[in-house]
């Protein structure tokens, strides 16, 4: 059992690993991809071929779509897994030029990215072990922020802080009724 980064299918997140590394250190201009090439294990498109997702519920599962929103949001949280994002036309430009092709050389928790631009420029990403795996166990900062982003949907940011700190010094508190009751929103 490991702690899951991102808000979808987990055979997709080591093409957001690579999508997000493309996103965040390559040049590439974003209205000028061509084409983005995914290999992936084969289970990846056994579970998560869906090319052109209707709903928030098929986006969660579309290694097309979480490709195309992390590279173009360079992030991957809840908000890439929205209805709003399956439906966003420059998400939905680039995820009808991503391919992805299964290769059998690659492991359930890896894959490679290449993304192709207009003027014939490449940018190329391999991830191992996606973030999250038994390889790649998310940081203790990376939870913190996983958390954070998520409670303050709900609660206010001080708030939420307050809930994280307690959450992490469980072992200090007296008594979980205060813990609990710190969960419910204002």
């Amino acid at each position: 059992n490991a702690f899951k980064p991102y808000p979808c299918g987990i055979v997709i997140h080591p093409v957001i690993d690579a999508c997000l590394e493309l996103s965040a250190h390559a040049d590439i201009n974003r209205e000028s991809i061509a084409h983005v090439d995914l290999e992936v294990n084969p289970l990846c498109l056994t579970l998560c071929d869906r090319p052109t997702p209707v709903s928030d519920q098929d986006g969660q599962v579309s290694v097309q779509h979480w490709a195309a929103a992390s590279l173009l949001r360079g992030q991957a949280g809840l908000s890439e897994g929205t209805r709003e994002s399956v439906n966003d036309a420059a998400i939905s430009a680039v995820r009808s030029r991503v391919r992805a092709q299964p290769s059998a050389d690659i492991g359930r928790d890896g894959a490679t990215v290449t993304v192709t631009t207009r003027d014939g420029a490449t940018y190329r990403a391999t991830v191992v072990h996606a973030t999250g795996s038994l390889h790649q166990p998310m940081s203790d900062h990376a939870l913190s922020d996983k958390f954070l982003d998520q409670a303050t949907r709900v609660l206010a940011p001080e708030r939420a802080q307050r809930l994280l700190n307690a959450c992490q010094n469980l072992h200090d508190l007296d008594d979980v009724v205060a813990l609990a009751a710190s969960v419910i929103p204002a």
